[in-house]
């Protein structure tokens, strides 16, 4: 008989979650300085950030998970960090400088050695701001940074770069000015999707064209997505095909949307509109905005300097620094992490997921065990025979689904993840259209096994 797994996944609800899942604390030991990126690479799980000390021990800005806990990389960066991509077979690191009047490097590793990838960014002009790339991707073939910067070699480039095999050259005519409240200009992050580079930041125009902070590159023009928002985006994300984005903004900047840091772009209407949810703060000092947006798995993790979510329908529940969300529901990890901000992620081979954050020179790194599971799962039926097998189609799926067995199926029964459960009929078509988009367990029954499988309605 196979190894017998527990099964552990989120449930989410569109109003107060009542999942019980909580969030770690690792590395106890000193990281002076916030975790602002994880990666895997070739089999190791990477996290860089601002820090020189990782739980007590010296690091140059980047540490490595060895499975149980945190520890300094024998790799060493020259700078902080704000970005690791890979694109080919090579890791990618985007350069923090924290000095003005300095130079930034986009850096490479080749599995073997880091080092310098082309000429630095400098900010040439501009009251001493400090000269930073952001992030690093991959587009059309060729590589792009964006950040803070408004010269690379002989080149005035401002804002984001595209490598042409030699040097750095300009996009479009960069992206300029800023969104009034923010008097420096920040392309800080960048999305690939449908074959467009998405860009967000604070910044007023791409080329000649007012965006407000969000801007689509096509390879020859820029575009505007509803005119942006009315303050900086600071993460972009796609979940389900559908693009998400966040940031401190409380609407959009044409004034016809209220929006609470986060925001769903709907593509039938050419509008920005609210997910069902946004970010607040608790009082009003707090700060609060959503800096990344990424998927794991079937779960879309939202993160930042979260402090109160605000559903639309006017309830609110304390959500610090982190949340999980399914497409419908959200699960606030029992409120998360009071006193933190939260901008990396990563998922283990064990299904944990990893979180990094902390606030300036204190950093911090967390796990949320059991995070999500292998797609299929068994129960622990004694009885459980290895020959038999079961074939649900299609899933995810939209109305019906199929279930199909190497033996005749006695019983089939669905519960949603609070535990609730349903019978279903055994019939050669299902029709399953009354659910509600989200994630259940199927059990299916046969002669001489029980199998329960993850499906997803859309």
């Amino acid at each position: 008989m196979k190894k017998i797994i527990t099964f552990l996944i989120v449930l989410l609800t569109t109003s107060h979650s009542s999942f019980t899942q909580v969030i770690e604390e690792l590395c106890e030991e000193n990281t002076d300085g916030f975790v602002v990126a994880m990666r895997e690479f070739n089999g190791t799980i990477y996290g860089a950030g601002f820090f020189e000390e990782i739980c007590g021990e010296e690091a140059s800005y980047l540490a490595e998970w060895n499975g149980t806990n945190w520890e300094a990389s024998e790799l060493a960066l020259s700078d902080a960090n704000h970005s690791m991509k890979q694109i080919g077979d090579k890791l990618y690191f985007a350069n923090y400088r924290r000095s003005a009047n300095d130079t930034s490097w986009l850096y490479v590793y080749d599995g073997t050695s880091i080092e310098k990838f082309g000429d630095g960014f400098i900010y040439e002009f501009g009251g001493g701001n400090w000269p930073n790339i952001y992030d690093v991707v991959e587009f059309q073939g060729d590589i792009y940074v964006s950040g803070e910067f408004n010269r690379a070699g002989g080149n005035e480039i401002l804002g984001i770069a595209r490598w042409d095999g030699n040097e750095w050259i300009d996009v479009g005519g960069g992206l300029k000015q800023y969104i009034p409240g923010a008097s420096v200009i920040y392309p800080h992050s960048m999305l690939v999707f449908n074959d467009e580079l998405y860009v967000a930041g604070n910044f007023r125009k791409a080329g000649e064209l007012d965006v407000y902070g969000l801007a689509k590159w096509n390879g020859t023009e820029w575009a505007d997505l509803d005119g942006g928002f009315n303050s900086t985006v600071y993460g972009i994300g796609v979940y389900n095909d559908e693009i998400y984005a966040g940031g401190d903004f409380t609407g959009t900047q044409n004034g016809e949307v209220d929006l609470n840091a986060f925001a769903k772009w709907n593509e039938e209407t050419g509008k920005w509109e609210s997910p069902g949810f946004g970010f607040a703060g608790l009082t009003s000092q707090d700060y609060t905005f959503v800096h990344t947006i990424t998927q794991i798995d079937t779960m879309l993790i939202v993160a930042g300097g979260l402090k109160n979510l605000v559903y639309d329908d006017g309830t609110e529940e304390v959500c610090n620094a982190i949340v999980a969300f399914d497409g419908t529901n959200v699960n606030t990890f029992e409120g998360g992490l009071e006193g933190q901000d939260v901008e990396a992620v990563a998922l283990t081979p064990e299904g944990d997921l990893l979180i990094g954050g902390g606030v300036w020179e204190d950093g911090y790194w967390g796990i949320a065990r059991e995070f999500l599971l292998p797609y299929e799962i068994e129960t622990s039926n004694q009885n459980l025979d290895e020959n038999v097998h079961i074939n649900i189609a299609p899933n995810p799926f939209k109305d019906n689904i199929s279930v199909e067995a190497s033996m005749n199926i006695l019983k089939l029964s669905l519960s949603d993840l609070s535990g609730k459960t349903i019978d279903l009929p055994v019939n050669d078509r299902i029709d399953l259209s009354f659910l509600q988009t989200g994630v259940y367990l199927l059990q299916v029954t046969t002669k001489n096994s029980v199998t329960t499988h993850k499906i997803m309605k859309e």
